[in-house]
């Protein structure tokens, strides 16, 4: 490996040392994005301590090398995987926030732009206008949260990733309180799992708390609230890394 190389090896281990920051709205909100999409998102949110304004647009270059090693995925995945950029032209978001007016749903799109370079291994990806608030720090109402892409770098379920964000909105306190409607919105759950809690439990809940636990190191336990011994009305999830599970629940 020439010197050239070894400077670009080492740039991509640090992106998953960066701090990863997005507004608590956006959190609680739908995606719409795979775990390759999402991944895409993210590892270009690593990528702020470059220079990225761009003709006052947030511009990312990403390489399928860099891709490859944050995430761990041989390189012809990476190739694979950069593709669905282009899918982004497509995915939405949607938030809804308590305001003093009212509730308030916003719908944008993800990207301005994508650009795919085949044969070369690399995408520049614009986020839009509309999502740039809450993705870069700007003021907003409702803060942000903040963790690091290295914790999220070995999930392979979107899932899973999706729990960990609810949960590090909570850190400080090792508790996520949740309403079961919330959760199916930001898991963005299927019919069949908000109709039948069973499904839910086994096709979401337990597959993520798994993963987390083993991929992340993460003690945590739930349980679940009903209404008059019928409906499942929320979800609680502790956890403390330090802690035994056992030690978690009253």
């Amino acid at each position: 490996m020439d010197a050239n190389e070894t400077t670009k090896s080492k740039a991509a281990t640090r992106l998953v040392d960066e701090e990863i920051r997005v507004s608590n709205a956006l959190i609680r909100g739908a995606h719409s994005l795979s775990l390759s999409e999402k991944r895409i998102v993210y590892i270009c949110l690593s990528k702020l301590q470059e220079d990225c304004l761009i003709d006052g647009r947030y511009k990312f270059r990403l390489t399928a090398k860099e891709f490859s090693e944050a995430f761990e995925i041989d390189l012809d995945t990476a190739y694979t995987q950069l593709k669905s950029a282009k899918r982004l032209m497509k995915k939405v978001a949607r938030t809804i926030e308590e305001t003093p007016e009212g509730e308030k749903e916003q719908i944008f799109v993800w990207v301005s732009g994508v650009t795919y370079h085949h044969g070369e291994g690399w995408v520049e990806i614009g986020f839009s206008h509309e999502m740039t608030p809450h993705l870069f720090e700007i003021k907003l109402s409702n803060g942000f949260t903040r963790y690091y892409l290295k914790q999220t770098s070995a999930l392979r379920s979107v899932y899973a990733w999706r729990l960990f964000e609810l949960m590090m909105q909570f850190k400080s306190s090792g508790l996520l309180k949740i309403g079961i409607e919330d959760f199916y919105y930001a898991m963005e759950a299927p019919l069949s799992c908000r109709k039948d809690f069973f499904n839910l439990k086994k096709r979401i809940i337990e597959p993520a708390v798994n993963e987390l636990r083993e991929k992340n190191n993460m003690q945590i336990v739930w349980k679940y609230k009903k209404k008059d011994s019928r409906k499942v009305t929320g979800l609680e999830f502790r956890f403390n890394k330090n802690t035994n599970a056992e030690t978690l629940l009253d």
